[in-house]
Formats: C-alpha cells, sequence, structure tokens
C-alpha cells in the first residue's frame, strides 16, 4: 500500500529544476515515488503528518568514509605523513596478515553508515582508508561494507580500493615506491567486485573502479581504469589534487599540472569523479575550463578540507565554470547538512562576496549533482517514477526560529539532529531519529574499542606515545 506523507514543504523535481510545495503531499508506492506536489486525494495505507517538516530528496553523499574515520584525534595537530611510518616488512607481507579483524570493519561501518543516515543521506559513495593497507584492500573488505548497507537498508556504492605506489619516506622525505604488478592484481581484484555485486538480487548496492590517489597510480594503472569503467560501464573514482606534495610529485614526473596531466593521458570524462581538487586553477581558469569541457565531476569535501586548513576557491567558481560539483562528507561524523553550509559559507570567504555558495547551489550539490555523477537521474530528486529516497527534516525548533524560506533556514541553522525520517526504496530506515535495526549501545562499544585499537597501532608504527600523537586539548586526569 502507498505511504502518503501529508502537509509537509516538498522540494519536488519539475521541468528540469527543484522547487517548493508549501504544505504539499508526497505519496510512495513500493520503491518509487508516485505523486509530488499539491494535495494527494487517491488511496493510501500509511499516513505520514509531515505539517513543520522539510521533505527532500535523501542527500547524495559521493565521499563518505565507512571505516576508521573519527577525526577529532587530528585536530588542531598537524597530521604526520602516515604512509611513510610503515615498515617494509609489513608493506612487503606476501600473506596480506591484516590489523583490523572483518569484524572490526564491521563495526566501523556500522558507526559511520548508521551516522549518514542518521544525518540523512540515502545514497554514499564509500572510502575507507589506506594507511593500514598495501597496494590495495583486503578481498574481503569490501563486501563487508556492502553487507552492512543491506543490513541497514542504505543505498551505497562501493569499491576495492587500489594502487601501483605507495608513499614512503625517504631520508625524511616524501617519496612513492611502485609496483605495477600489485596495482593490477588489485585492479582485478575491483573488476570481480563489481560482477560479484551485479549477482545479487537487488542493485541498490553497486560498484565503483577507486584508484585511490593521483600521486599513488601511474598513468598505466589509470588507463587500465579508464578501460574497465568502459567495459564494465561503471564510473571511477580518485583522490585528486588534496596536498601540494600530490601536485608537486606529478609536476616532477609529468612536467604538468594533475588536470593537464589526466587530460594528457585521456582520463577525464563524466564517468569520473575527482574528490577534493583543491590545488587547482591557481594562475586562471584553465583547469576548470578543461574539466568542464570533459564532463569530469568534482566532489567537494569542505569539512575535513577546513579542518586542515585548506579550502576551495571556490564554490562557486567551479560552478561558474559549468563543472557538476557534488558534495561528500569523507570524514565523521557524515553530516550532510553541515557541508551544505560549510560548502556556502567557505565560498563566500573565497570570493569575499554574500552572492557566492548559494544556497541553491549547495543544496543541488547534496542532491541532483551527486546523482549525476552517478549516471543517475532517479535519485536526489522527487518527482514521479524518481527512487522513494526521502529525508524528512523538523523545522519547528527553536534554534530555527522563523520558518520562512525552508531552504535557508535547512543549510545555515539547521543541525543533524533535525533530521527525522528516513526513506530509502520507500522503506523507512530512520524513525523518529532512530536508525532502525541498529544497536546504537553497542555499536558505540565497539568504536571506542576499534579507536583505542587504532590509536595504539599508530603508537607502535611511530614509537611515539598516544599523548604525543594525539595530544589532548587539556590535561586529562583520570
Amino acid at each position: 500500500m502507498k505511504t502518503l506523507i501529508r502537509g509537509g514543504d516538498v522540494i519536488v523535481w519539475d521541468n528540469g529544476g527543484h522547487s517548493i510545495v508549501r504544505g504539499g503531499d508526497l505519496v510512495l508506492d513500493g520503491d518509487r515515488v508516485a505523486h509530488a506536489g499539491g494535495r494527494y486525494d487517491g488511496p493510501y495505507g500509511t499516513l505520514v503528518d509531515a505539517a513543520g517538516r522539510l521533505v527532500s530528496p535523501g542527500f547524495v553523499n559521493l565521499h563518505c568514509e565507512v571505516d576508521m574515520s573519527h577525526m577529532p584525534l587530528w585536530m588542531d595537530v598537524p597530521r604526520p605523513n602516515l604512509y611513510a611510518i610503515r615498515s617494509d616488512a609489513w608493506l612487503n607481507d606476501p600473506g596480506e596478515s591484516y590489523l583490523f579483524t572483518p569484524d572490526d570493519v564491521r563495526w566501523a561501518a556500522r558507526l559511520s553508515l548508521g551516522m549518514a543516515l542518521r544525518c540523512g543521506s540515502t545514497t554514499i559513495c564509500g572510502i575507507n582508508t589506506m594507511v593500514f593497507k598495501r597496494y590495495g584492500d583486503l578481498a574481503w573488505e569490501p563486501d563487508v561494507f556492502a553487507e552492512v548497507a543491506d543490513e541497514l537498508g542504505l543505498r551505497g556504492y562501493f569499491s576495492h580500493h587500489y594502487r601501483d605506489g605507495v608513499v614512503v619516506d625517504d631520508a625524511g622525505q616524501h617519496a612513492v615506491k611502485w609496483n605495477e604488478k600489485a596495482g593490477r592484481m588489485h585492479l582485478e581484484r575491483s573488476v570481480k567486485f563489481i560482477e560479484r555485486l551485479r549477482q545479487r538480487p537487488n542493485d541498490r548496492v553497486r560498484g565503483l573502479l577507486f584508484p585511490y590517489t593521483l600521486d599513488t597510480a601511474s598513468p598505466g594503472l589509470l588507463r587500465a581504469t579508464k578501460d574497465a569503467a568502459k567495459s564494465l560501464g561503471v564510473g571511477a573514482r580518485m583522490h585528486f589534487a588534496q596536498s601540494e606534495f600530490e601536485v608537486a610529485d606529478v609536476r616532477r614526473r609529468t612536467g604538468l599540472g594533475p588536470v593537464q596531466h589526466l587530460a594528457d593521458i585521456g582520463y577525464l570524462g563524466p564517468e569520473m569523479i575527482l574528490t577534493h581538487a583543491v590545488h587547482i586553477a591557481t594562475d586562471g581558469d584553465a583547469d576548470l575550463d578543461i574539466l568542464a569541457k570533459s564532463g569530469t565531476n568534482v566532489a567537494h569535501c569542505p569539512v575535513v578540507m577546513r579542518r586542515r586548513g585548506g579550502h576551495l576557491r571556490s564554490f562557486s567558481r567551479y560552478r561558474r565554470a559549468g563543472i557538476n560539483v557534488a558534495l561528500g562528507t569523507d570524514c565523521f561524523p557524515q553530516d550532510m547538512v553541515e557541508e551544505m553550509r560549510w560548502a556556502s559559507v567557505g565560498s563566500k570567504l573565497a570570493d569575499r562576496h554574500a552572492a557566492s555558495g548559494l544556497v541553491r547551489e549547495v543544496y543541488e550539490a547534496a542532491t541532483t549533482n551527486g546523482a549525476k555523477a552517478l549516471g543517475r537521474d532517479d535519485i536526489g530528486r522527487l518527482c514521479p517514477g524518481a527512487k522513494a529516497d526521502v529525508t524528512i527534516i523538523d523545522m519547528r525548533r527553536l534554534h530555527i526560529g522563523p520558518y520562512d524560506d525552508p531552504l535557508k533556514s535547512l543549510v545555515h541553522y539547521a543541525v543533524q539532529k533535525d533530521v527525522e525520517h528516513v526513506y530509502v526504496d520507500g522503506q523507512r530506515v530512520v524513525e523518529s531519529g532512530r536508525v532502525l535495526g541498529l544497536d546504537e549501545p553497542a555499536v558505540l562499544r565497539e568504536g571506542e574499542r576499534l579507536n583505542a585499537k587504532m590509536m595504539e597501532v599508530l603508537s607502535q608504527w611511530t614509537g611515539k606515545s598516544v599523548e604525543a600523537l594525539f595530544p589532548p586539548s587539556f590535561p586529562t586526569i583520570g
């Protein structure tokens, strides 16, 4: 039977754009939207009172870390080069010994993906840290993430990450150690993972290719990725121009900037997603023009960049150039509302202009632009025939105040705890702020254990105490 969500301010998709129907109705029929807009007078089975609520398409989170991502550890201190602290013996272990067990990874995924749902994301593109990896993920790891997405009812895109270079320390300097054979082996594992996902009874969980970073993926591996993406009919993602070392290393090896290098090897295109892209276009708009003309997508993660003292220069500038810019959370707490806010405010700061980072731009980035990057026109919008992925936000809150423009109130005043209900494929997965099927006390308990385990591993690798690596804000007693 149909679900009628009645009386909310419904953000509908019509004639190629979003509009808001105040006091409108939304009808879900199975996994699809049957009606979005004015009053619905047909039959229904379940009625949801949405008065005082904003009824939005679920957010599309294009870069969501799903494992050891608890960033407060690194706040207020320069982050050391974690990739250069691993021993050669560990890095070249042919048995691929691992530090975190499948059960560890499962609990970490529950914490991160549960939080993504809690914050209104209905589609996520998962990443995981490669600090504790060699040239690629362990063979079993991406399947664990897919299983947790199934467990929580989330729509997910997952990858077996790979690279043929790893960052090492060479006499105190960053360097990259190459292993072409290992990179190709992990690309093959990635292809097999995508093929396994296609054998599942539904396609809510899908696969993408993911050469991890530009400085650790050789031109040969990137060309092979492009060929594999075309053969499989999937997209590919990559961390891109996120550090000054990366840009300098690419220039040293190729004589080109990051964008020109990818254009030169034929890697760019509408199936490609470049995450971060902050250290480009420093001498004009030529880089942006190349990305726009190729149709390449950019995933902007403003919060994690600002935690490290960086920012995009600027969100609206990239948009004006014609680039499809979407949003991701990267690290914990996977809060897309906060990402929209910082995308808007950060753009205003970068451009020093109030008319930069407009609310409509950042909201599109969190919805339809993310869908476009994934090659989809059935998510990130509410219209008949679209997927029944819905996020309902309670706007009758003191911290929101007078509720005149729903989207401006969402982006600049709302917080993640205002997300009340979330639906994926027409099934309610968050009810009254609670992620259904998630044992929150157990997840938090296991999260504490894993956090301590991660700190201990890094302490052993660096030879520094946990307190030296992660200095507390104040002296801690007890």
